[in-house]
């Protein structure tokens, strides 16, 4: 049980208790809405209105609504950045449709897919067709609600969980950088291995959390939490 009192994000650990606290306060809805509706300082996290957002689209299709999700992640995208969405749109409905609907992250990592599958996707950001001003971030955030139970949500807190100098750190720098969709892969394989390698730890939060909620999306919470310390908490 002391292991299990601790749950691991890449570099960083959390006591159970505290990463349960984290995922209560997120995604408790009702205080989200007495937050939202009253002035102050505080302000309301994401859910539900990230999660229900309404677009229109079904789980293969990106209608320019879509290109909007991230905003309610505050990672606004450029009016650049949903001209060149446009444009790789077929391409990225095309990557999302060989992905099945059903497909756990850690799934496809045990079937060895998991990498092709995402490259796949993420790819168009090397890709020749021009996507200026759209990032891992904002793709993923887009991306993740298609299929929330294979795409991670990425930004610089989970970025920082995964990848860094210290020999903690599974993703580490190498001289050039790396090509986005190689690189999302690679830290989308070592959030699988975390999950898998931990279940108990992530089933015990998954029930914390709303029955609508994919583990993906409390994992994002926790990392986001860890990440923004950056060290153990």
């Amino acid at each position: 049980m002391a292991k299990q009192s601790r749950v691991r994000i890449g570099a960083f650990t959390v006591g159970l208790d505290t990463a349960e606290r984290w995922v209560r306060r997120y995604f408790d809805e009702s205080n989200n809405r007495v937050i939202a509706a009253t002035r102050g300082k505080l302000r309301p996290y994401a859910y539900p209105v990230y999660d229900r957002f309404q677009t229109g689209s079904d789980e293969s299709k990106l209608h320019d609504s879509d290109f909007l999700a991230p905003l309610l992640l505050n990672a606004s995208p450029s009016i650049r950045a949903v001209f060149n969405l446009q444009a790789v749109r077929r391409q990225l409905e095309e990557a999302l449709a060989a992905i099945p609907v059903t497909l756990t992250l850690t799934e496809a990592a045990a079937k060895g897919t998991l990498a092709s599958l995402l490259t796949g996707l993420f790819g168009v950001l090397d890709g020749p067709t021009s996507t200026l001003d759209v990032g891992l971030t904002t793709l993923s955030k887009i991306l993740h609600r298609k299929r929330p139970r294979m795409i991670p949500l990425y930004d610089k807190k989970v970025k920082d969980c995964y990848y860094g100098t210290s020999s903690r750190h599974p993703v580490q720098p190498v001289p050039r950088s790396a090509p986005d969709g190689p690189f999302y892969a690679a830290v989308a394989t070592c959030i699988a291995h975390d999950l898998a390698d931990q279940p108990d730890q992530w089933q015990h939060l998954a029930a914390v959390a709303p029955a609508d909620v994919p583990l993906l999306r409390v994992f994002d919470v926790v990392a986001w939490e860890l990440g923004a310390l950056r060290r153990d908490a």
